[in-house]
């Protein structure tokens, strides 16, 4: 599955995206704003953890946010819960700090 937008792609995980996730999401600034399950430094072992996880699932629930290149510059996706808020899923997001304000999110 792929959703075009103007400046990006969202789709699915891949192996290869492995090492352009390393390089976007290895940065304090990225994780100061996300949960503390994204690890900071972000290593190329933590890259292929989330790729594994993600890049045979059906249905699509978390995506890699690419750029014209196909190299990852963010992630957007959904995380299911139980009980109480088994009916609202959370919605995350992170953006690699080059492209912060450029209207991708918005």
């Amino acid at each position: 599955m792929e959703l075009k937008g103007s400046t990006f792609l969202l789709r699915g995980w891949c192996l290869t995206d492995a090492e352009s996730l390393q390089r976007s999401a290895d940065n304090k600034n990225v994780s100061d704003f996300l949960m503390d399950r994204f690890p900071c430094p972000f290593t190329m072992a933590d890259a292929e953890t989330w790729v594994k996880r993600w890049e045979h699932q059906h249905p699509v629930i978390n995506f890699a946010i690419v750029d014209s290149n196909n190299v990852v510059i963010g992630g957007i996706g959904l995380e299911f819960r139980a009980d109480i808020y088994r009916k609202t899923p959370l919605l995350g997001y992170w953006l690699a700090q080059p492209f912060w304000g450029k209207g991708i999110m918005s």
